[in-house]
């Protein structure tokens, strides 16, 4: 941006929020971001991304990555980490979307997956509504 003569504290100035994984917060800020007339909003999630949408139809809403790239579509997924390694997978098929686990790791999670498949569909439908997912109890 520097190159472009954008320079923060000169002519650029970044209105940061963060929600901390609380999507409850996300449409207050989103109004508050729409009631300072930023020129942009950049979102780092889907449902930020969906939040500013709804907040405003004239500022551009972009979106910079997410941990839920079929969201949008419709389709729930979660994320399992173990490590340095990821897997995003489908909430309704359980089918890997992207990334690896170990094995046993990847079993573990699988199993868990099925046993709480029916409150991860219920916490995406949430979600995806902006409101908070709740809690979904580990493996014992």
């Amino acid at each position: 941006m520097r190159e472009r003569v954008w320079v923060e504290g000169r002519n650029l100035r970044l209105e940061e929020r963060w929600a901390e994984g609380r999507v409850e917060r996300l449409a207050t800020f989103a109004a508050d971001l729409v009631r300072l007339r930023v020129d942009a909003i950049v979102a780092s999630s889907t449902p930020a991304a969906l939040a500013a949408q709804k907040a405003t139809k004239t500022i551009p809403v972009v979106m910079v990555t997410t941990s839920d790239p079929i969201g949008s579509r419709g389709h729930g997924s979660t994320s399992t980490e173990y490590g340095e390694h990821e897997v995003l997978v489908n909430i309704n098929t359980l089918a890997i979307l992207s990334g690896n686990l170990p094995a046993r790791a990847l079993g573990m999670a699988t199993e868990w997956a099925l046993l709480h498949q029916h409150e991860l569909r219920a916490a995406w439908e949430r979600a995806s509504r902006l409101q908070p997912p709740g809690k979904i109890e580990p493996l014992p």
